[in-house]
């Protein structure tokens, strides 16, 4: 996936997760949203937890959260993660 791509939708995705920052949300439902598939959402997603924007939590009622709230995340931290 190109990084303007892969840019396009961290930032959609962090812009959604930015309304409910406390809510959980599965790569499906993300995948869903942002017109992609899950496998695809997850790399991306998994990027932006190893930069410390998103936190992930396993198991059956699992998903992705933010890790920070949003007013703390800047453009270039999204940038740089990906």
């Amino acid at each position: 996936m190109k990084r303007n791509s892969r840019l396009s939708l961290a930032l959609h995705t962090l812009g959604h997760m930015a309304a409910d920052p406390t809510r959980l949300r599965t790569s499906s439902a993300i995948a869903q949203h942002a017109g992609t598939t899950p496998v695809v959402v997850r790399r991306v997603l998994g990027r932006l937890r190893e930069a410390g924007l998103l936190v992930s939590e396993k198991g059956h009622s699992g998903g992705w959260r933010l890790a920070r709230a949003p007013g703390a995340i800047t453009l270039a931290d999204v940038y740089l993660a990906l």
